[in-house]
């Protein structure tokens, strides 16, 4: 019985945060748009006087893609919680999922990433006039390092649940 229970509980908040993520994908459509067309129109609208114009746009534009990852993921994320709302509780396309979340979010991590790099040792070159002092540049961005975990944290536990499934096959195999 208390299994039964424990089934319709993660049914039940599966439910609410598979519309969470549809919500927050509409989101990410709209930022990504806002971003889009607001860097779009700066760029025709606004001349450019410093060259870090075209670096700030180019790094706007790569902040839309940002969302666009971001999106990908909770699309995952979604179709994940859909699985878990009917009823198929760990089986291969519900772990894939999760996997596939992980991956996303890891790759928006990058996209951050190198979008921090990049802008950090632009700015850095530009004020020290045409050399930088890269130390202090890449220490500063290496601090974003921690934001890799969860991503990794999200895959491992697939990888961890699709584990847990070959044993339990085995388990039923064996017995």
């Amino acid at each position: 019985m208390r299994n039964l229970e424990n089934k319709e509980k993660i049914k039940r908040v599966s439910g609410i945060l598979k519309n969470l993520c549809g919500v927050l994908m509409v989101l990410c459509v709209v930022m990504a748009g806002i971003v889009w067309l607001s860097s779009t129109m700066l760029t025709f609208m606004v001349p450019h006087k410093h060259s870090f114009d075209v670096v700030e746009t180019i790094a706007t534009w790569a902040s839309g893609l940002y969302f666009v990852f971001e999106f990908m993921a909770l699309r995952n994320f979604k179709e994940f919680f859909h699985q878990l709302e009917t009823g198929q509780l760990f089986n291969g396309p519900t772990v894939e999922r999760l996997a596939a979340a992980g991956k996303w979010l890891l790759a928006r991590w990058g996209l951050s990433f190198v979008i921090q790099v990049a802008t950090k040792v632009f700015m850095t070159t530009q004020a020290a006039g045409g050399s930088a002092p890269l130390g202090s540049t890449y220490s500063a961005a290496f601090g974003g390092l921690s934001g890799s975990l969860a991503p990794l944290a999200i895959i491992f536990m697939a990888w961890l649940l699709r584990e847990g499934q070959t044993l339990q096959e085995e388990q039923e195999l064996t017995v």
